[in-house]
């Protein structure tokens, strides 16, 4: 299983709202133990895909190989 998951959460309009989420979310990954390593206003799920859509088949796998490498040795 890797080590990292990537959730895509579309934010609530309320900015208490907004508030209460994001800490609810830092609170449960420290607590269970994990670490956040990156967060981003973006959705670069989609951003990946559009990017991916754009290249050989042969580039993206080779893309996703470098990077389950890169994962693997952080």
């Amino acid at each position: 299983m890797s080590k990292f998951m990537t959730y895509v959460i579309r934010m609530p309009v309320s900015e208490a709202a907004r508030a209460a989420l994001s800490n609810g979310v830092i609170r449960s990954v420290v607590t269970n133990g994990g670490q956040i390593t990156g967060q981003s206003p973006i959705d670069h799920i989609t951003l990946s895909e559009h990017l991916e859509s754009r290249l050989e088949i042969w580039d993206a796998d080779e893309a996703r190989s470098e990077v389950a490498t890169i994962s693997e040795l952080l």
